[in-house]
This record gives C-alpha cells, sequence and structure tokens, in this order.
C-alpha cells in the first residue's frame, strides 16, 4: 500500500493491514485541517477505510489542480495516485453494461458479485484492492448464507461474523459453475478499469481458479425426463387440474417436449411466429423482433435470444398437431391476440423502467412447483425437456449439426475457413433444412400421450374482461 503520510499512524496502519489481528487504536490523527478522535480499527477493510479517509484529506487540504473541464484523469495516472472510489466505478461499469444492452440477469449477477466484494474491501479507491482481499472473497463467498447479497441485516454483519455463522451451519460448498461465474465477473471488472486505465493491473491477475473436479457428486439432480416421469407429468389425474387454468400451463409444456426449445423462447411466441408450411404443418420461428410500442429514439423488444445460433424456425411434428395446437391457434385468431400466452408478462425493471425481457418467469415458477407437487427433486424444471429431447436423438445417432438445427446451438468449426468462407447456410433452400430437422424431429417418440385440446377450451380467460400483456 502507498504511503500518503510519512509519519508513525501510516506506518502503524500499513503494519495492521499486513497482520490485522486485534485492533488498532489511534487516539487523535490530524492531516492538515481534519482532525480524527478516538478511533478503533477492527479488521484489514477497517484498516483501509482509514486509509481511505487519510488519503482524501490529503487530497482536501492540498491545492486543487485539476483541470476546469473536470476530466476523470489528468494525463497519465502517476503512482499512488488515489484512484476512484469502487461505488463510482461500479456504477459507471453497470451504467456502461446497461447502455451495451446486456441482459438484465447478467447485469444483476455482476452486481450481487461487486456487492459481496465491496462488503469486503469496503468502499476504497480501486487501485488498492489487491490479491489478499479477493482470496479473503473467496473464503466469504465458501461460508456466507446463499441469499448474502439480497439481505440487508446480513449485510451490516462484519465479514468473520458471516463467515463463523457459516462455518457454525456447516453450509454446503458453492457449486464450481458458480464459482467460476464470480470469476468471470471480478476479471471482466478489472480489465475494464485496466483498459480505462483507472488502475494499474489487475488483482485477480495469477488468481487462478482450482481445477475442476473429475468427481460427480452424488447429490447432483439428472436433469432427464424418463418415459415414467413423462407420463407422470402428462398424465390427465395430475396435468389436467393443473394446466386448465391458463394457456400457458397447457402448451408450453408440450411445445417443449417435442421441440427442445428453451422455455424463454417458448413463452414469448407471437401468434405470427407461427408459421403454416407450404406443404402442410405448423413451424414456429424463434427470433426477436421489435415491440413498436415500445419504439423511440431506438428499436426495442421484449423478447430475447440467447445468441445468434438461437435464431431458428422448428417444425412441428405430428402429435403437436393431433394434440390440438390447430384448433387453439384458431381459438387465439378469434379472440385477436397478438401473443400466444397473452397471461405471461415480460416484466419491468424496478430500477430502469425498461422491460425485463421475461416472460418465463412466472411459468417457471408455476411449473417447478407443479414437479415439485408431483414428488420431482428440486433442480428439475422445464429445461429437462430439452436435455430429453437431445440424448434421445444423440442415441438414436442424430448428428450433431441436426441437432443443433433444432437445439439452436453452436457447432464447432472443424474446418473453419470452410465454415466462414465457403459454406452459405443463408443462401441455400429453406427446404434442404427443413427436411433434415423433420427427419430429426420423427425420430423423437418418447412414450407419453398428451392430452388433447378442444376448440374453445380457454374461451372465459382469453375472452376480454381478464388481464392480457403486450
Amino acid at each position: 500500500m502507498k504511503q500518503p503520510l510519512d509519519n508513525d499512524i501510516a506506518q502503524r496502519i500499513q503494519a495492521f493491514v499486513d497482520a490485522p489481528f486485534g485492533s488498532l487504536r489511534v487516539k487523535t490523527l490530524r492531516v492538515g485541517r481534519i482532525a480524527f478522535h478516538d478511533l478503533e480499527v477492527v479488521g484489514r477493510e477497517a484498516a483501509n477505510t482509514l486509509y481511505n479517509l487519510m488519503e482524501l484529506s490529503c487530497v482536501r487540504t492540498q491545492r486543487n489542480r485539476v483541470r476546469r473541464d473536470g476530466t476523470r484523469f489528468i494525463d497519465v495516472l502517476p503512482p499512488g495516485t488515489p484512484g476512484r472510489l469502487l461505488s463510482e466505478e461500479v456504477a459507471d461499469y453497470v451504467a456502461e453494461k446497461r447502455r451495451v444492452k446486456l441482459k438484465p440477469d447478467s447485469i444483476k449477477t455482476i452486481e450481487r458479485t461487486l456487492t459481496i466484494l465491496g462488503m469486503v474491501t469496503g468502499d476504497i479507491e480501486v487501485s488498492r484492492i489487491d490479491r489478499q482481499q479477493i482470496q479473503r472473497m473467496w473464503e466469504l463467498l465458501r461460508w456466507a448464507p446463499s441469499n448474502l447479497a439480497n439481505d440487508p441485516e446480513l449485510k451490516q454483519q462484519s465479514v468473520d461474523a458471516l463467515i463463523e455463522l457459516g462455518m457454525a451451519s456447516n453450509k454446503p460448498a458453492l457449486a464450481e459453475e458458480t464459482m467460476a461465474l464470480h470469476h468471470r465477473v471480478l476479471s471482466a471488472f478489472f480489465n475494464y478499469l485496466v483498459e480505462h486505465k483507472a488502475i494499474g493491473f489487475s488483482p485477480m491477475k495469477g488468481f487462478k481458479l482450482p481445477s475442476r473436479s473429475k468427481i460427480k457428486s452424488s447429490r447432483k439432480t439428472l436433469r432427464l425426463f424418463s418415459d415414467a416421469d413423462l407420463q407422470r407429468i402428462f398424465g390427465p389425474d395430475n396435468f389436467l387440474p393443473w394446466a386448465s387454468a391458463h394457456p400457458h400451463r397447457w402448451w408450453c409444456p408440450i411445445l417443449a417436449l417435442y421441440t427442445g426449445a428453451r422455455v424463454s423462447e417458448i413463452a414469448q411466441l407471437h401468434l405470427a411466429d407461427v408459421i403454416r408450411e407450404p406443404h402442410g404443418g405448423l413451424s414456429i420461428q424463434i427470433h426477436a423482433v421489435a415491440d413498436p410500442d415500445l419504439d423511440g429514439k431506438e428499436v426495442r423488444s421484449r423478447m430475447t435470444i440467447k445468441g445468434n445460433t438461437s435464431v431458428r424456425s422448428v417444425p412441428l411434428t405430428d402429435p403437436v398437431l393431433a394434440a390440438g395446437f390447430g384448433d387453439f391457434i384458431a381459438d387465439l385468431e378469434r379472440y385477436g391476440h397478438q401473443r400466444l400466452f397473452p397471461h405471461l408478462s415480460a416484466g419491468v425493471n424496478r430500477i430502469t423502467g425498461e422491460t425485463n425481457a421475461r416472460y418465463s418467469a412466472t411459468l417457471q415458477q408455476d411449473f417447478g412447483r407443479y414437479l415439485k407437487s408431483l414428488g420431482f427433486a428440486k433442480g428439475i424444471g422445464f429445461h429437462a425437456f430439452r436435455h430429453t429431447l437431445a440424448t434421445d436423438l444423440d442415441d438414436q445417432g442424430i448428428s450433431e449439426t441436426d441437432l443443433a438445427l433444432i437445439t439452436g446451438h453452436a457447432v464447432e468449426k472443424r474446418a473453419p475457413v470452410l465454415h466462414d468462407n465457403y459454406y452459405h447456410p443463408g443462401e441455400r433452400q429453406p427446404q434442404h433444412r427443413r427436411r433434415r430437422q423433420q427427419q430429426a424431429l420423427k425420430a423423437y417418440q418418447p412414450n407419453v400421450q398428451v392430452p388433447v385440446y378442444s376448440l374453445g377450451q380457454f374461451d372465459q380467460v382469453l375472452s376480454t374482461g381478464n388481464v392480457f400483456y403486450p
């Protein structure tokens, strides 16, 4: 830590930061015209905060040499120059992510990780965050309660108290994927600061995650439906009482079963996304289109897709058509609904007022409770339909390329030059791609009978007077 004051106090603080045991007491501390009295410091975070106050006091009491334009950096930051506070840099970073239209869920993940970082370091200059504090954060992540970032009472407790709380309850370790996500968020944040010359180097440099364990947890839930599972889900005694409340409960599980589409892709479908094939049959178009009522200076949409490869059209197989999907479309057209599932809301961000673009949120919760009522293990949800279809088709020898045409995954380029320069999939006749999809999906015949829809079945909930969402 760079010392702004060449005196005994600064040396004592530095020594305490290096070995933060017990407490550090300071009766009087003067920096220019500013004085502090009867200070007691407990822990490295508090010592860094005191050091931060000393540096800020130095800045406040010396001649102001900042340019009139208030620019953030005056040329190049000399070594030891105090940087901006963590809270300021986090606010700028999150604002930048919103500007580039990062998904709201991803922004929440960033805010959660950086909130926990701030609990460990205190609101100090980002240039003074070091590897020891990152290691301390990892210890906190290991033991702190899972709702740490969202519980105001927990946020008021010290890092030591939170760690002791977790140890006392023998809290299970976080999943490797979760720790890797925290690592990616921190690395991206500090790399951003390095790129913008806010800090000289990233404290994440050289801080590596442990090697991935080769041991599979016996507690990990298998995200796959067996034939018996599907029969339990769609059995009339179970499914009809639950699914008869709303169209999305009835049709989203059936579409997920026979298309392998993500729940987010199904929940946001518009009536215009149901395409009538030239030679008969129906398909669903998975993409994101602008919502006219949101148009302003920029194009916006309540729909979202995971990536470019997710844009696709998936044919609906005979079981879906035999279950009366065409009659359901006729009912929607009769009542003039633009969306397949108008009872689902995309949600609105309470802070920004922007759409959350998450039509699937309520449906996932409802379906999760439904599965729990049937005795399914925690962690099983809509995504298991996708796993089931992909696993079954792979077992039948369907190529990854053809399977990716259905699921919307990217396929590794074994010959990048050919893929990037010689293949032109967008220029091919679409029937070639459709034929491959149909042949692959025809091979998928799960041993389950889904209930059949009746024309006018949802007249009561689709008629005027109910609450519908754009």
